[in-house]
């Protein structure tokens, strides 16, 4: 059951991501706000992409870029520790799964938008915590069913 507690660990911290990336959000809304004051430029002067409402995408966006390959090497290393008397052979399938999947998804992540990225949304669950929730589960199975 112990090996279990990474991978629910993990599930934890992937369903409580979405409470951190809009804690960063609005410390940054703010340091925005502090500033605005100080501006040279109207409102209206700023490029889209550096508007307000698109600078705050961003960070959700960075948040979830950066957890890509840990959020799914991490799992597959453990999933592959944590099988007694693992063949090679199954070792180098569920890596090369792996690395398939943070090909996939990296690229799909750096192919969208900050905006376009959260707006895609699923529960309040992002595409890459998603995909970590996913691998983490399949990682709780397999320990749970050996």
């Amino acid at each position: 059951m112990s090996d279990a507690f990474p991978f629910l660990a993990a599930i934890l911290l992937l369903l409580v991501n979405p409470l951190l990336t809009s804690r960063a959000r609005k410390e940054v809304k703010t340091w925005i706000d502090r500033s605005k004051p100080y501006a040279q430029a109207k409102d209206e002067a700023i490029p889209d992409y550096l508007s307000e409402k698109v600078v705050l995408d961003y960070v959700v966006y960075a948040a979830d870029a950066v957890q890509i390959v840990p959020a799914i090497v991490l799992t597959a290393v453990g999933m592959v520790l944590a099988l007694p008397g693992i063949s090679p052979l199954v070792g180098a399938g569920v890596m090369l799964v792996v690395v398939l999947a943070i090909v996939w998804l990296d690229t799909r992540v750096s192919m969208m938008s900050p905006s376009a990225y959260f707006r895609q949304k699923v529960a309040g669950v992002s595409l890459v915590a998603g995909v970590g929730i996913v691998v983490n589960t399949a990682g709780l199975a397999v320990v749970a069913l050996t």
